[in-house]
């Protein structure tokens, strides 16, 4: 809290091997993510984080196995509410900030690692791409092929 009152700014370029939790999701830990927090206090005397990450990920995408780079730029606000206090009733109609509560002390880059966290895609898939063959190029066969059959020719069973 202190942080956001005193109009702090914390930039740093993070190692993705510093993200564990971002590491079990890509496919590698090469690389950093560009973290940027800013710390205020609006007129209300609401304290609030600006945090923004930028960076790429490789993921695996789910449509044809094969790794693709996620490029990102998270850009959030943050209103602060303190451990145990409630949150203010205004906040799930704003959709200019999201309320998080914090405790005296509040670790950014953990802070950035789950805000990536929550904007990686469930699924990551390449914009074109095309679910893997057969390694011999043969193409197998329906397992509802066997069903076909047996309906006949007339569709009745």
């Amino acid at each position: 809290m202190a942080f956001a009152r005193e109009g702090r700014r914390w930039q740093r370029a993070l190692p993705l091997s510093r993200f564990p939790r971002i590491a079990l999701e890509a496919l590698g830990s090469e690389g950093e993510l560009e973290v940027s927090v800013t710390g205020w206090v609006d007129r209300e005397g609401h304290s609030f984080l600006g945090l923004e990450v930028v960076g790429e990920l490789t993921v695996g995408c789910q449509r044809c196995m094969e790794p693709m780079v996620w490029s990102f730029h998270v850009d959030n606000r943050l209103m602060l509410v303190p451990e145990g206090r409630p949150f203010p009733e205004d906040e799930l109609d704003d959709d200019r900030y999201d309320a998080i509560e914090v405790s005296a002390r509040l670790d950014l880059a953990e802070l950035a690692e789950e805000e990536v966290l929550l904007a990686m895609p469930i699924s990551p898939r390449h914009e074109s791409c095309e679910v893997p063959s057969e390694s011999d190029g043969a193409s197998r066969a329906s397992p509802f092929a066997g069903l076909a059959k047996l309906r006949g020719s007339d569709g009745q069973v």
